[in-house]
Order: C-alpha cells, then structure tokens, then sequence
C-alpha cells in the first residue's frame, strides 16, 4: 500500500534527507550532499522568506520509497507576471506509481493554489541546483549539478510530463591550445583605457558581491527562468561560495569604472565529496581539498554582461582568462 505523507515531524524531515543515500547506494557516480546545509536549505532558508515550500514523502509498507519538494515562488512570479509553481528535491525508487503518486502531488498542490503550470526539478530556482539528467550518466556531476538515474526521465514522460527546455553541460580540456585570434581579440581589449578586467579582490569580498549582484540581476533578467536574488538569498550564495572561489578564476569587467560584467568559477567541491562517501564527517575532507588546494576539474558556474556592454567581447576576455589559469593553477 503505498501512501504520500506531508513532512511535518522532526523524524519525517531526517527520512526526507536520508532517501537518496539509498537509492544511490550502489551508484557509483552519486555525490551525496552535505546533509547539514540541506536541512539548513529546507528549513530555514532565505527562499523560504519569499516562497511557500511543503515536503512530501512516499511510503510502502512503513519505508520511505520517495520524496518531492512542492513550492511557489512570489517574488518569481511578481517579476515574471505568472502563476507557476515548481516541484524539486525529486528522488524515488524504481517504481513507476511512486513516481507518478509524487507528481501528482505537485500539481494538486497547483490546483489548491490557482497556479497555471508547474515547473521542475528546481531545488528551490535556477538560483540552486535544478534540471533532469538525459545525458552524461558515466560522468560524475560537477559542483551544484544534480545527478538522476536513467529511469527518471523514463517514468517522469510516461506521467505525462513534457521537456520544459534544455540545460546544456559543456566540457573542455584545461590544457588545450586556445586560438591565436582569440588571444588577439583578449589582448586588443585589455589595452583599451576605459575597460578594465580585474581578478574579484578577495579581501573586499562584500563590496565585489555588491557589484556582482547588480550584473547579475541585470544581465540575466532575460533568461528563461531567471528569480531575481533578494540580498538574504545574496548573502546566503556568497556565504555558500566563499570558501571555493580563487582570485585567478574570478574576474570583474569595469568599464570606466562601472560594472560590467563578471564571471566566476569554482574548484569542482564534488571530488572530495565523492571520495568522502560512506564515511564520516565528509565536510573535513572538502576543507583538506581546500587548503591544499587539490581538485582535478572546476566549472564555470556563472557569467553575464550588462545589456549596455555586449559588444565589447567580454566573455572572450572571462573564457581566455579562466582556461589560462586554470591550466597554471594545475586544473585539468
């Protein structure tokens, strides 16, 4: 008998975040989260200042076979002019009822709300991990991916769910020779007296995170999907990242002293914690990584330029820049 429970007690909340240590049990490639920052996440956190979120958890025969995260978000549908809701945190069993049980949750939980159309996975916006694996399953996921198994896909069509849009993965090798007309293109840029592409100061790290923000909200208000980040949400990110980020992978475009553009990226925290799986205090081994400053791969986790500066090539300076150091830094 299979039975959907809304998460309400301290115990439901605990099987709630255990789940996919068993579904992923034998799954190799599964890097399992800190579980500290995801009930942080769940339950306090800055989404839940400006959006409804209710958990649910399947059972059959007293054990958890299957979770979902059903939640609106104000502040993204004040900006967007919309009534959509989201569903994430999605894990089940191979079993396609508890799937289609789960999902039928997030739409009643739609209905009851008067929303037009739900969206997902989203853990909690495009701000945090969201998408569906398709492709790639042989590959581990990078920091802030989410990892499925094939089946997903599978039984989440065969609900009658459709693809909303692609989210697009690209990999490149750090040591590969970059083109000599792209090295031109960087160079004739970075000599212009009014532009300038600096490495983000880590020791005013406030003030910098200031002036991403205000990049970002601009530069990505277009996209699909873009949830505008409140200052909580900013701080909260920033506090998230701040361990990971490395001045020669971090760049700010200023031109004539105006913010322009930014990109950042971050030291792939996935390794150390797939190495540190099954064992204990798995937050240890990514401080060790840290100081010592072993990872073997980083990603790319954000970029935008300002409507008013697209025409200057900046992504060209943040991508030439990125791999330059990258390869320096003995990333691979």
């Amino acid at each position: 008998m299979l039975e959907i429970r809304k998460v309400q007690r301290s115990e439901d909340l605990e099987a709630f975040l255990l789940l996919p240590f068993r579904i992923y049990a034998e799954d190799p490639l599964w890097v399992p989260p800190l579980l500290w920052e995801e009930r942080r996440l769940l339950t306090k956190g800055a989404f839940l200042r400006h959006g409804e979120a209710e958990y649910f958890l399947a059972f059959c025969e007293g054990e958890a076979v299957g979770r979902i995260s059903c939640h609106v978000d104000f502040l993204y549908n004040q900006f967007h002019k919309t009534k959509v809701g989201f569903f994430g945190f999605l894990e089940f069993v191979k079993d396609k009822e508890v799937a289609q049980k789960l999902l039928e949750v997030a739409l009643e939980f739609g209905r009851k709300r008067g929303l037009s159309k739900i969206l997902g996975p989203f853990n909690f916006t495009t701000n945090y991990e969201c998408g569906l694996l398709v492709e790639g399953f042989d590959k581990p996921p990078m920091v802030m991916m989410l990892h499925h198994p094939p089946y997903y896909r599978e039984f989440i069509e065969e609900a009658g769910w459709k693809k909303a849009m692609d989210l697009l993965a690209y990999r490149k090798e750090a040591g590969d020779p970059l083109p000599r007309k792209w090295q031109r293109l960087v160079e004739r840029l970075e000599q212009k007296k009014d532009v300038q592409v600096r490495k983000v100061n880590l020791w005013r790290w406030k003030r910098e995170v200031a002036k991403i923000k205000q990049i970002y909200q601009e530069s990505w208000e277009a996209n699909w999907g873009f949830a505008p980040l409140t200052e909580e949400e900013l701080e909260e990110i920033a506090w998230r990242f701040r361990p990971l980020v490395k001045s020669d992978l971090a760049f700010i475009a200023e031109v004539k002293g105006e913010p322009a553009g930014f990109s950042l990226t971050i030291p792939n925290a996935n390794e150390p914690l797939l190495r540190a799986r099954g064992k204990r205090f798995p937050f240890l081994r990514l401080l060790w990584n840290l100081f010592l400053g072993s990872f073997e791969s980083c990603r790319l986790i954000l970029m935008g330029v300002r409507k008013n500066f697209r025409n200057l090539g900046l992504p060209a300076v943040f991508c030439y820049r990125t791999l330059e150091n990258a390869t320096k830094l003995g990333f691979k």
